[in-house]
């Protein structure tokens, strides 16, 4: 908001005798407002940009200290925003004249009508009517219909013309989208300019070239909202153009998914949602904009469209655990959530997930299970972290509080699938049958196969063999818990999983001589935190007891890091690194190595124990590489390097500089 422009409203209500001062930029937020009247009388005001310029000193009009003559200069903007602020003022008892492109609004006061129905907004409408018909459904939206006075209310009128059977009462709007794909078309937008991003995503798959018109000024917006249009769909393999006053775009049957940048700006991040619907692999970054004018959305997407959201789940490499344990010695972990409603504890979710790779939904610790509770713990639980989710149900009979009762479970973990949970576990003792059912529904979501054997009964054979009939199915991720007797069951444990499983593994033995199991298991190893109100299994350990006691067996080695080059004495690279090393126990150091000459540098890379890594300014980004094994290949383009990785093969730089550069390139 602080970049999108608003001098015209300000250069008018100064000429008016409002104290009036630009904080940062001149003609954009933050503003100094200080205590003044407006003054009333003549007032001009350019139109050309936005609408809502207009209607701010229409609705502030009847308390000037005079009458007020509103003059427009230029071409008036989304016109049907201002007649609708007119009627609204009107409805309030408030008489607004109007003469072409004038207003005249006498001193007056509000008074409340007895009844007053206040619609939807019909910009938010546009993206459940427009996930219709790009995916064929039928979506009804209630409160906004063809009485509607806003402007982007016209939106199912273009939707029709696009092939959708559209229906409206005057309250309501029903549109289904068409079974053979949309189609082209050529489109005036002037009057509904914040739609034109949803139009647009629908004509990136509509057969044919469309064009939209009429939307100059969404250039000075919260960002030039034509130019990023044109990029981010260019990234999907969409042809588009940018005209004078629009798009013209080429829709293709075959787009793809993109990373999309939504520079911070809720329409673009709403819209490239919409085309997530249809095409696979689409990642929005900065989802957190839409707060701006529809903060439940994703909620809603998930709750009420039942469409997946999820955060990107950890990546794994189905290689044999043995050799990803000479890769490196990065291990990732989650923690297990046993709070039974997440909503009074919101502000302290933060704190209890700092460090660890996800977090886990234990629905059976739940104080209810019913799905719209749960559906809304899991809203409560994205609102505070972009962590992935790792959805459980536990039985009774494998160590949880829910009954053991098959079906109740199963109904439960396909609402997980439902709801876009990452990833979701799914005992292995349960029947075949239903394993099968979930293991087909699971989309894009990860199954962990899990197998709990509390009492400890089980053979290591038997165990081993379970394991490996749980491969079979088309599962991701495998889990094996039992319980330890004796302190070398640990090593028990660890000789399975290094006996040749394809898939990633998590191995723990419970109870308190099973804690070395914990310190022992690398991928996704379940944690717990010292705000929690109990443990989930019996023996977990915090993430910063874990890294401790890693780091006392020699797993979790010492290591320094370097920020070199020349000057640097200012940076604060040192005391960001350091803190977070020091609150999650990692027995790591950041320092300052602050040479020009290429030696010194060289000697630190080349301390094989202790070095772990580093970043690199100038001069060194060019003289470093040659002491170092592999180059990215942004580094190989680019001919110089801003980070090392120790990995278990060498030396690796990277450059990450392009990603700044371009950044700062955009519009």
């Amino acid at each position: 908001m602080q970049e999108r422009p608003i001098g015209p409203l300000v250069e008018a209500l100064r000429q008016n005798g409002c104290d009036i001062k630009c904080v940062r930029n001149e003609g954009c937020f933050p503003l100094r407002v200080a205590p003044s009247a407006l003054r009333g009388g003549h007032l001009e005001l350019s139109a050309s940009l936005s609408s809502q310029y207009v209607s701010s000193i229409l609705l502030s009009a009847p308390y000037a200290q005079h009458p007020v003559r509103l003059a427009l200069t230029g071409q008036p903007i989304s016109a049907s925003y201002i007649d609708m602020t007119v009627a609204m003022m009107q409805a309030f008892g408030n008489q607004v004249v109007q003469a072409a492109h004038t207003y005249a609004v006498d001193r007056q006061v509000y008074r409340n009508p007895a009844r007053y129905n206040i619609e939807c907004d019909a910009s938010s409408a546009t993206y459940p009517l427009a996930i219709a018909a790009i995916t064929g459904g039928t979506i009804t939206v209630e409160n906004v219909g063809k009485a509607s006075l806003q402007g982007d209310a016209a939106f199912c009128s273009l939707l029709a013309q696009m092939g959708c059977t559209v229906s409206q009462t005057e309250t309501c709007t029903t549109v289904q989208g068409p079974a053979d794909g949309l189609t082209a078309v050529e489109v005036d937008m002037e009057s509904l300019t914040d739609a034109f991003m949803t139009a647009a995503v629908l004509m990136a798959v509509a057969a044919g070239k469309s064009s939209i018109t009429g939307i100059a000024n969404q250039r000075v917006k919260e960002c030039n909202r034509i130019a990023v249009m044109v990029e981010e769909l260019g990234k999907c393999g969409v042809q588009c153009h940018e005209r004078p006053d629009g798009l013209e775009i080429t829709g293709t049957t075959t787009p793809h998914g993109a990373h999309i940048k939504c520079h911070n700006d809720h329409r673009i991040a709403m819209s490239f949602a919409v085309l997530g619907c249809k095409v696979r692999g689409m990642v929005l970054l900065e989802k957190g904009c839409v707060d701006k004018t529809y903060p439940s959305f994703w909620d809603d997407l998930r709750n009420v469209l039942k469409i997946g959201v999820r955060a990107p789940p950890l990546q794994t490499t189905h290689q044999p655990p043995a050799k990803r344990a000479k890769t490196n010695h990065v291990s990732s972990s989650f923690l297990s959530l046993t709070f039974s409603n997440y909503t009074p504890v919101a502000d302290l979710l933060p704190v209890v997930l700092e460090g660890v790779n996800a977090v886990e939904v234990r629905v059976d610790l739940l104080e209810r299970h019913e799905k719209p509770f749960i559906a809304e713990q899991l809203a409560v639980l994205r609102r505070c972290t972009a962590l992935p989710i790792i959805y459980t149900v536990r039985s009774h009979t494998h160590g949880g509080r829910f009954p053991d009762d098959e079906h109740k479970i199963f109904d439960l973990l396909h609402f997980g699938l439902e709801q876009g949970c990452e990833y979701v576990d799914m005992e292995v003792t349960w029947s075949l049958a239903a394993q099968q059912k979930l293991v087909a529904a699971k989309g894009q979501s990860q199954l962990i196969a899990s197998f709990h054997d509390p009492s400890g009964e089980l053979t290591w054979a038997e165990l081993q063999q379970t394991m490996k009939q749980a491969g079979q199915l088309d599962v991701d991720v495998l889990k094996l818990v039992t319980v330890a007797s004796k302190p070398e069951d640990n090593l028990e444990l660890r000789r399975i999983v290094s006996s040749g499983f394809n898939h990633p593994i998590i191995a723990l033995c419970m109870g308190e001589l099973g804690i070395l199991s914990r310190v022992l298991n690398t991928y996704l190893t379940p944690v717990t935190h010292a705000a929690l109100p109990v443990l989930a299994a019996p023996g977990q350990l915090s993430l910063n007891a874990i890294h401790t006691l890693r780091h006392g067996l020699g797993l979790l080695p010492a290591r320094q890091y370097f920020l070199f080059g020349c000057p640097i004495s200012q940076s604060m690279s040192p005391t960001i690194h350091n803190t977070g090393f020091q609150r999650l126990a990692l027995p790591h150091t950041y320092a300052l190595c602050e040479s020009d000459d290429i030696r010194v540098v060289e000697k630190c890379v080349k301390d094989t124990i202790n070095f772990g890594g580093a970043s690199v300014t100038i001069p060194h980004k060019q003289s470093v590489q040659p002491f170092l094994d592999n180059l990215s290949e942004a580094a190989r383009a680019i001919g110089a390097v801003n980070t090392i990785i120790k990995q278990a093969d060498g030396l690796f730089g990277e450059n990450t500089d392009w990603l700044a550069i371009c950044d700062m390139a955009r519009p």
